[in-house]
């Protein structure tokens, strides 16, 4: 079969606001009639595409897989087009690739877009999908989290202040009270300074510097975590008695940054409660340490909706979301398990997902040297 060409190749994707198609990338747009840089829902091919979720040819070429040409198409165009669409995991379009010939290709022989040219742009397409995903996501992630991340500096600031004008009040009045409250909110204040932090990177590489100081692993790092996970906790109903620690406690002091490492925990707390069963009695989180002669092993273990298989490199790349996010509606940016990384490597450990399902268990891998001060190394 002769295959014919595209002389102009556009990709278009839909904006942040849902209600039309921006173009984004094109070529050779001087041998080509102009064409607009955006397309409503069911304006032109591309939007006839969007809108029918699947192939559109141009109308001269007097075939729509699927019926007749709409009364809004032109009876004539300029060019021969063909609009592809690209869909996402949840077969939903994300953007539109349009090929388009010149205007004087005609219907004969070798002028319009055949069937195999149909199949080959929608096996691109679909090849493609995952990666046109990822840029949209990170083009709004990075708009959203700078705003965000600005926003947030200003009551954090405040919050500080008052907390520490709480604690001035108190000493001065001999004032005691029955659990260190003022603690633990320094301690939510750092943890989401370091969240602030991360966002402030935006779409960029996150500075992780890391302020190592000797800490023991449970007193210090991971039962803080556990407490900023009330929250969470009852805001889908779940109890923090379904969170148990087996291990961690007989860990020897070691030197980390612990800031981050109150993220690390907290962040795949949060994930196993963000991913748990929507039966609250199913709901349980083991948190395991075991030591050995190479260093420690800390084990997270959930009995939640788990991992796809095959995404067990995947899922620790930035931006990048699996089939189950999509599948529960959970909300996310795909940053916190790559943020965890890129802190785990930074002390010179490791981390991977040991099983995917029933139980998920995340294992994060510190070396020996993480119990030796920096100095000494």
């Amino acid at each position: 079969m002769t295959y014919s060409r595209s002389d102009y190749v556009a990709v278009f994707l839909i904006n942040p606001n849902g209600d039309a198609l921006e173009l984004t990338q094109s070529t050779n747009s001087a041998d080509v009639p102009l064409i607009e840089d955006t397309y409503a829902r069911g304006e032109g091919v591309a939007g006839c595409a969007w809108e029918s979720n699947q192939v559109v040819l141009d109308w001269s070429s007097g075939s729509r897989p699927g019926g007749d040409a709409p009364s809004h198409a032109a009876s004539s165009a300029p060019s021969v087009q063909m609009g592809v669409p690209v869909r996402n995991l949840m077969e939903e379009v994300v953007g539109i690739v349009l090929c388009i010939r010149r205007p004087e290709a005609t219907c004969g022989r070798s002028g319009c877009f055949s069937a195999t040219d149909e199949i080959v742009m929608t096996a691109l397409a679909a090849a493609a999908a995952p990666h046109i995903e990822r840029m949209i996501g990170t083009e709004r992630r990075t708009r959203a989290i700078t705003r965000l991340s600005h926003e947030l500096k200003m009551p954090l600031s405040g919050i500080l202040g008052a907390v520490e004008f709480m604690r001035r009040e108190a000493q001065s009045h001999g004032w005691t009270f029955s659990e260190d409250y003022l603690g633990d909110i320094y301690g939510y204040v750092d943890l989401m300074g370091g969240l602030v932090s991360t966002l402030d990177h935006g779409g960029r590489d996150i500075d992780l510097t890391l302020n190592r100081t000797r800490v023991f692993l449970f007193r210090d790092i991971v039962a803080p975590a556990t407490k900023q996970l009330q929250i969470p906790l009852s805001n889908r109903g779940l109890s923090s008695q379904a969170v148990t620690l087996r291990g961690i406690d007989r860990f020897p002091a070691m030197f980390l940054d612990k800031e981050r490492f109150q993220q690390v925990v907290f962040n795949l707390l949060s994930n196993a409660v963000k991913y748990a069963d929507r039966d609250p009695s199913a709901f349980h989180i083991e948190i395991i340490g075991l030591a050995g002669e190479d260093g420690c092993d800390i084990i997270f273990q959930d009995w939640g909706v788990g991992f796809e298989p095959g995404m067990e490199n995947a899922a620790f790349l930035e931006g990048v979301r699996g089939p189950n996010a999509h599948r529960y509606d959970v909300t996310g940016a795909g940053i916190g398990l790559w943020v965890v990384r890129r802190i785990v490597e930074a002390h010179g450990g490791k981390i991977a997902i040991s099983n995917t399902h029933h139980p998920t268990e995340l294992t994060v891998h510190l070396p020996r040297s993480a119990s030796c001060s920096p100095t000494s190394r």
